[in-house]
């Protein structure tokens, strides 16, 4: 559960977020929240994990045969459910899941807050060291905009027309005056105004 929530907040997108967050969805704006800050996300599911990871320890009091086979069906279980199905989970739907663990996310990471603000602190100068503290988030590119544009037109969301249009906005800034300003050919009709 830990690490689906954090590959669904890592995973979503801000501006669905937003959306359910102006729409008046609690978990939405809690999720955007806990986004903008990822060391205390990943400390939090650090911890999650590492206590989850801890539960079949208590398993070694039986004899060695049944916790061989304790160790591998734990395994077989963990590599399906922990790791395989919660990454396609959190992926189909990753605004809902985010949405939906933000708030035990945000109560294990207040909970554990001492271990939460040691591996923070330990991770961000690690970073520092390493030179990545402050990278700035990536900004979306024209050719982001298109390809999502040309995926709605494939799949029926945006007709052919608006793929155009956007596309040639998008264009606008590349291009200079004299060639969108195009002088008309020939005479201008008179207007006369009042009657007929």
């Amino acid at each position: 559960m830990f690490a689906m929530s954090e590959l669904a907040l890592v995973s979503s997108k801000e501006a669905r977020l937003k959306a359910r967050a102006e729409a008046g969805d609690s978990r939405a704006r809690a999720a955007l929240k806990l986004r903008d800050d990822p060391s205390r996300l990943l400390s939090a599911v650090q911890i999650g994990v590492t206590l989850a990871g801890a539960l079949p320890q208590f398993a070694r009091q039986a004899d060695e045969a049944a916790f061989a086979i304790v160790i591998v069906l734990t395994t077989y279980l963990s590599l399906v459910f922990c790791e395989l199905v919660r990454n396609l989970i959190a992926m189909a739907a990753p605004e809902t899941i985010a949405s939906l663990a933000v708030k035990p996310m945000s109560f294990i990471a207040t909970l554990a807050y001492p271990a939460v603000a040691v591996l923070r602190f330990s991770t961000e100068a690690i970073l520092a060291v390493i030179g990545l503290h402050r990278v700035a988030k990536e900004q979306v590119t024209d050719e982001e905009i298109l390809h999502l544009i040309e995926e709605g037109a494939a799949k029926g969301a945006i007709g052919r027309d608006e793929q155009e249009m956007i596309a040639g906005v998008l264009e606008l800034p590349d291009r200079n005056l004299r060639s969108i300003m195009t002088p008309l050919e020939g005479e201008i009709p008179e207007i006369k105004s009042g009657g007929r």
